[in-house]
């Protein structure tokens, strides 16, 4: 319970300076930079307890509203109801 506590600090510190940094990042810089040991579903875990969260925001593709490609015609619609 303490090396948690003690996790848990070091996550809210290091989240202070770094928001964008989602578990995944926050496990590498723990486990490189910090020479701290660490799963990345303890560093889940504890960041969802203290509620902190990436505030990088995914970028969602659009759909394209055009074809690149020639199309084939619409051989249903041409017959005759």
């Amino acid at each position: 319970m303490i090396r948690r506590q003690q996790i848990k600090e070091k996550i809210l510190d290091s989240w202070l300076i770094y928001p964008v940094y989602s578990y995944l990042r926050m496990t590498k810089y723990f486990n490189e930079d910090l020479n701290i040991p660490v799963s990345r579903y303890l560093i889940y875990r504890l960041m969802r307890e203290l509620g902190s969260q990436s505030r990088m925001i995914k970028k969602i593709k659009k759909p394209k509203t055009y074809t690149e490609n020639p199309q084939l015609p619409n051989l249903i619609r041409k017959k005759g109801d």
